[in-house]
């Protein structure tokens, strides 16, 4: 490499002078205690190996010259340096890891979700801290992301907070976690951190996430709940069903959805899953697994529904006359939300039907707690 010109060097001993100006300032002390390894990302090229591991303030005190004469070290690392310390001074004041004052970063500074295969260390202690500032650290991974078909099942459910505690290096050095896995988990942090960033510039309001499905069919139900009588088939099919199966689409894909809306539309279950099995290409064994699957997506998206389906059930049980409404929602509560069904498909037929005697020989339809 060539000898670089005493102007390079000027210019680089004047930038570094600049950038050490602005780090020595109070509000950059939780900056100084940190490696300068933190600002730096799988995507750097060049960096000075030599500097990586001493903390910003021990490189500031160190003067440039001596900084320069390193071994190893050029004028292409030497560049790489200040630009690292450049991209700390962009981090926000007093940032020093999750310990950070009621200040967020904006989402304008958010690098883009695509981009999180170049995410430094410094970037992602904001992320962690804005998901503990916001209390959504015991909140199941899968509940925030796109879609649950990018995100491993088993991993579905894991609470932020096993996350919270780790460094990239320690994520990366976990058992399964290869690329594929980290880009989901990331994906999901970046989502979040660039909503409630964005929030945060509005701190008189309150945000709260869910799926767009659940929030829909959630409004609507309680609306329903406040009238007097109980919706029509249609109306059920339309703000309940019809909802939750684009959501199954979403999440599981168009397999699952068109099975679920299948099941939905039997009237004998035995004969009717031989039909279905046959149109999908599917055995009946799997039928049944993926039948079994539909209510952990529903479960993980919607935390809230069991108890909001089953009050709509109770309510629709208490107004409604139409058999064909009641069978419709309890056959539906059985699919997505068991824990809040009455029981398998042939024990609610059973029920209807001895409530509907009930009823013509003017008698209340029961409402005994056991059975609901």
């Amino acid at each position: 490499m060539a000898k670089p010109t005493p102007i390079t060097e000027f210019e680089l001993l004047a930038s570094f002078d600049a950038v050490r100006t602005v780090l020595s300032e109070p509000r950059f002390a939780g900056h100084r205690t940190r490696p300068l390894a933190f600002w730096a990302t799988p995507r750097d090229r060049r960096l000075p190996l030599a500097f990586m591991g001493r903390s910003l303030g021990e490189l500031l005190a160190t003067p440039f010259e001596d900084l320069y004469g390193t071994p190893g070290v050029g004028r292409k690392k030497i560049r790489s340096l200040i630009d690292l310390l450049l991209r700390a001074v962009e981090s926000p004041p007093q940032s020093n890891g999750l310990a950070r004052g009621p200040e967020t970063i904006t989402a304008g500074a958010m690098p883009p979700v695509e981009d999180v295969g170049g995410l430094s260390d410094a970037t992602w202690a904001e992320w962690r801290g804005l998901i503990i500032r916001n209390g959504l650290s015991q909140e199941p991974l899968g509940r925030f992301a796109t879609t649950l078909q990018t995100l491993p099942r088993g991993i579905w459910t894991t609470p932020l907070a096993a996350y919270l505690e780790l460094t990239l290096a320690e994520m990366r050095s976990m058992k399964t976690y290869g690329e594929k896995r980290m880009t989901a988990v990331l994906d999901v942090f970046a989502s979040l951190a660039a909503i409630l960033s964005a929030a945060a510039a509005q701190p008189h309001l309150a945000v709260r996430l869910a799926s767009k499905a659940a929030w829909e069919v959630e409004c609507w139900i309680q609306s329903a709940l406040e009238r007097d009588g109980s919706p029509g088939f249609q109306e059920l099919d339309e703000h309940l069903i019809q909802p939750l199966i684009g959501q199954l689409k979403v999440d599981a894909g168009e397999q699952v959805s068109r099975l679920a809306q299948r099941w939905l539309a039997l009237d004998d279950t035995t004969s009717g899953v031989r039909r279905v099995a046959g149109e999908l290409d599917l055995t009946r064994a799997r039928v049944y697994q993926l039948i079994d699957g539909v209510h952990v997506v529903l479960q993980v998206r919607w935390p809230g529904g069991p108890a909001s389906v089953q009050a709509l059930r109770r309510h629709v049980w208490a107004c409604s006359t139409e058999a064909r409404v009641r069978q419709y929602l309890d056959k539906a509560t059985s699919l997505f939300f068991p824990a809040a069904a009455v029981g398998k498909p042939q024990y609610v037929r059973r029920e209807i039907d001895q409530d509907e005697s009930a009823t013509a020989q003017g008698e209340q339809p029961s409402t005994d707690e056991e059975s609901i």
